[in-house]
């Protein structure tokens, strides 16, 4: 039985699915360069540094730069 409204299709969500999967991994890729490299200026190994921390920074830079960029205008 088919509901009423309008719900994606198939070939539809396989590729909403497949575009988060890539944002998600792009992201990924992206936190881990940050921390290898913030490993390389401390003289640390990159294994050192936590994943769940390096995040949140990342994170946190991202949503300071989005309010700041306001007042450059």
């Amino acid at each position: 039985m088919r509901r009423s409204g309008k719900a994606a299709s198939h070939p539809q969500m396989r590729s909403l699915t497949l575009a988060a999967i890539a944002t998600a991994l792009i992201a990924y890729d992206l936190i881990r360069r940050e921390t290898a490299g913030a490993a390389w200026e401390a003289k640390l190994a990159p294994t050192d540094i936590s994943f769940v921390r390096a995040f949140h920074t990342v994170q946190h830079d991202m949503m300071w730069a989005a309010v700041t960029s306001a007042y450059a205008n």
